[in-house]
């Protein structure tokens, strides 16, 4: 970079006259370093790259909403909810009453039912319903099963290769859903061998080879259902002596969300009526309009977060094209996708590589606590907390949404995509790990420097508050791989931990509260998958 270039970060024109606004920004400090020209070439390359990252992320969100042919059976979101359901309810059946049992499982199997997919995921449901209710409930769900594979085997005579997702819509006999017909046409006569063996057990004549090979097949169920007619036995206690650890897991993650619930409503009370009071009072420097060299850093991560994805993407093709057809993925090509995203984490420091002073850098970006930083880190956790009504609202909208999709698409029961949860299934310790330290460590200083350190900055130095509080958040939210109309938790996020940076001017805050927010639900989400696995 030549003198000139350098010295235009340093020294920028003045700011053109402003109209006035009906929320004034009242800037409180000179323009951030940059050049007009570097100014229009950052905000096209910010646009055309947003709409990349979040145009293929919703590809790969949609494209992963379903269940893939080649799942390892029993990891899927429908699987694990099979399982968490059979234990619990062997933790706690002895304990209820009939009318109990009765209502729960009323409650539960047509949620079962909806949620399986995929051929493995009903043999789940089976299986559960043998547990949940009795053998005639599961004999009724295997008859379920038999007419599914009977709709799957048609749809994939007309496509034998499987290659064509997009199949015709079908009118379906009430309850049952016909996703993924690829993953059962083909080996119609391997699940019905499955069902067979499942009906001999629920009958009380199958054999050991039956047995054996159900056991080989699906893991778990495969092993539980012939226990069903001795749940007091070893080997059934054995398959669901988890379900007290799930219990007391999920009781201690319902007392959280519920004192987190309260308690976000009163520090909500409090926080807005310490703003409206002028009791707490914005601390972000404003500067005018005019500068670049943040919008450039934006414009960075996502060009590098983007460029991660298709290396990524590359090495993996590479690494599966010489396996069989339906072959797991290695397990070093998930530790590698994680640990690649850690080169990110110098994009936050390229203001210093052209020329902005390190003093300025972290003032402008918050990476300071003037207030010190202990006095920073507890009014994140303060905010955080009254931050929470509005990811409840976030979160209801997206359902709303939803509900609202479902039936104008006439679609059924279907989960949508959470790339987290299919992370942590699929995981082992050391993928867990890196992973915890991505969603904790990672996630929070990169995300909040480049959305709320650089961006929200920049849109303040032009737009008045809740527009550029909204519009990071936005962009915030379309980065993330969950489909659209499930992205009001993250936008809401985004909005709270923006707001956090204007009235507080540190980024320590929202760098806490992002902490707080991804360890707290990594940690209830990794123990209740592992203890649903084990």
């Amino acid at each position: 970079m030549s003198d000139q270039d350098q010295g235009q970060y340093l020294h920028t024109q003045s700011a053109a006259p402003r109209q006035p606004s009906l929320w004034p920004r009242n800037p409180s400090a000179p323009p951030d370093p940059g050049s007009p020209n570097r100014r229009r070439i950052a905000s096209i390359a910010c646009v055309v790259l947003v709409a990349i990252v979040a145009i293929s992320q919703q590809i790969s969100a949609h494209s992963t909403s379903d269940t893939p042919a080649d799942a390892k059976p029993g990891t899927s979101i429908a699987s694990i909810y099979s399982k968490i359901m059979v234990k619990v309810f062997g933790a706690l059946g002895p304990s209820m009453s009939q009318t109990e049992r009765d209502q729960l499982r009323n409650n539960v199997s047509p949620a079962l039912q909806e949620m399986a997919m995929t051929a493995d995921e009903r043999i789940g449901v089976v299986v559960a319903q043998g547990e949940l209710g009795d053998a005639e409930l599961a004999l009724t769900e295997i008859d379920r099963f038999t007419d599914w594979l009977i709709l799957n085997a048609d749809l994939a005579a007309k496509n034998p290769l499987g290659q064509d997702k997009q199949h015709p819509k079908v009118d379906l006999p009430t309850g049952l859903n016909m996703i993924d017909y690829y993953a059962a046409g083909p080996q119609r006569a391997e699940y019905e061998l499955d069902a067979e063996s499942l009906r001999a057990i629920y009958k009380g004549t199958a054999t050991a080879e039956q047995t054996s090979r159900l056991a080989t097949r699906h893991g778990f169920f495969g092993k539980l259902a012939p226990t069903h007619a001795d749940k007091k036995g070893k080997e059934h206690q054995a398959l669901v002596a988890s379900g007290f650890g799930l219990v007391m897991v999920m009781g201690l993650a319902g007392l959280v969300f519920l004192g987190a619930f309260l308690a976000g409503f009163v520090c909500f009370i409090i926080a807005l009526v310490q703003i409206l009071s002028r009791k707490i009072q914005p601390r972000m420097d404003i500067p005018d309009p005019g500068g670049s060299v943040y919008l450039e850093l934006v414009a960075l991560f996502v060009g590098g977060f983007f460029a991660v994805k298709i290396l990524v993407t590359v090495v993996g093709y590479f690494a599966m094209k010489d396996l069989p057809q339906g072959a797991e993925a290695p397990a070093w090509l998930t530790t590698f996708s994680m640990a690649i995203q850690w080169v990110l984490v110098l994009v936050p420091f390229y203001p210093l590589v052209v020329g902005v002073p390190a003093s300025r850098w972290k003032s402008d970006l918050g990476l300071h606590a003037p207030r010190g930083i202990f006095r920073e880190i507890a009014f994140g956790v303060f905010a955080y907390f009254a931050g929470l009504p509005v990811l409840f609202l976030g979160a209801v909208t997206s359902l709303i949404l939803k509900l609202i999709s479902d039936q104008i698409n006439k679609t059924v029961g279907a989960p949508p995509s959470n790339p987290v949860i299919e992370e942590v299934m699929n995981a082992n310790v050391g993928t867990l790990l890196l992973f915890f330290c991505l969603a904790t460590f990672w996630a929070p200083f990169v995300e909040e420097a480049v959305f709320r350190g650089a961006l929200f900055r920049h849109l303040r130095s032009w737009l008045i508050l809740p527009i550029a509080a909204i519009g990071s958040a936005l962009v915030f939210g379309l980065m993330h791989g969950y489909e659209i109309i499930m992205l009001g938790p993250v936008i809401a996020l985004g909005f709270t931990f923006a707001m956090m940076r204007h009235y507080r001017g540190s980024l320590v805050s929202a760098i806490t509260a992002h902490a707080l927010h991804n360890g707290t639900i990594m940690t209830l989400l990794i123990s209740i998958i592992t203890l649903a696995k084990g």
